[in-house]
């Protein structure tokens, strides 16, 4: 099982998503402050408005994200949650906040969330599986979602993990994309 998610040491912040992107060589300083400008709407988080942009694909985003939050990658799209885990978790719950659980070690159930930095999710899904513990991964919104919705009940058996990589990579030309 990955290791837990790990916070930045007490008096620091989290770097901002913008930050780690030009950290990694994926955008420059231009590109961010070019997103921000056009981030008017409300509650538009950057890093959607960057891939709706094409300025980077939903994978670096996804990875920048573990970095950020300190924890790891769920690739659900690889492999399948284990259906136990997943039947602790109410349906309803997990389709209302884009969770899979997807496996449960020595009383801690592994959760892949499309955002696993809202505070409903620790608090809602520990809630309903207490007494197990919970441990939070990413996993990008459309496998989060898509498995949790799965109208048989079926979900996908164990999930493959990674954690990314802090090397920054080499530049990228950005080029146009589809949202997400």
């Amino acid at each position: 099982m990955p290791g837990a998610a790990q916070s930045p040491p007490a008096g620091q912040k989290r770097p901002r998503i913008g930050e780690l992107l030009v950290q990694r060589g994926l955008l420059t300083p231009a590109q961010v402050d070019e997103a921000l400008l056009q981030q008017s709407a409300p509650g538009k988080r950057l890093g959607a408005l960057l891939v709706e942009l094409g300025m980077v694909d939903e994978r670096s985003l996804i990875e920048a994200l573990s970095v950020q939050l300190g924890v790891p990658v769920a690739d659900l799209r690889q492999s399948e949650p284990d259906p136990e885990a997943a039947a602790r978790v109410p349906e309803a719950l997990a389709r209302s906040l884009g969770v899979v659980a997807v496996q449960r070690v020595e009383g801690t159930l592994l959760i892949a969330a499309g955002d696993p930095g809202d505070p409903r999710v620790l608090d809602e899904v520990g809630r309903a599986v207490a007494p197990d513990r919970v441990q939070l991964a990413i996993a990008a919104p459309r496998t989060s979602g898509a498995r949790s919705t799965a109208p048989t009940g079926r979900w996908p058996a164990s999930a493959a993990w990674s954690r990314p990589s802090r090397r920054p990579r080499p530049a990228a030309t950005p080029t146009p994309g589809p949202g997400w």
